[in-house]
């Protein structure tokens, strides 16, 4: 886990130091810092698309239960542990 523990109202972004591309629906991005690669799909490629403006977590997962077929409960649980790895990762932040 991060050290940063995630709730509704935490406020976050993605990270301004990846370059990052559009390969039709998912993403492909690259650390300039550490050369590290990633690839995002599906959902993921969609949160990430959403965490460009800062957002809150509750407003982040608000969207994707309107969007997607999920209950609010699941939803929170699995956006919060992939951002918890986007912030280990440094690809993500939280905005103070």
């Amino acid at each position: 886990m991060s050290q940063i523990e995630l709730t509704p109202e935490t406020v976050i972004r993605r990270s301004e130091t990846l370059l990052s591309n559009n390969l039709g629906e998912d993403i492909v991005m690259m650390d300039i810092e550490d050369g590290s690669y990633y690839g995002l799909e599906n959902v993921a490629a969609q949160i990430w698309k959403m965490t460009e403006q800062p957002i809150s977590v509750g407003s982040l997962c608000d969207q994707l239960t309107n969007e997607y077929d999920v209950s609010p409960e699941k939803c929170k649980q699995d956006v919060m542990t992939f951002l918890d790895d986007l912030l280990k990762r440094k690809i993500a932040e939280v905005v103070a």
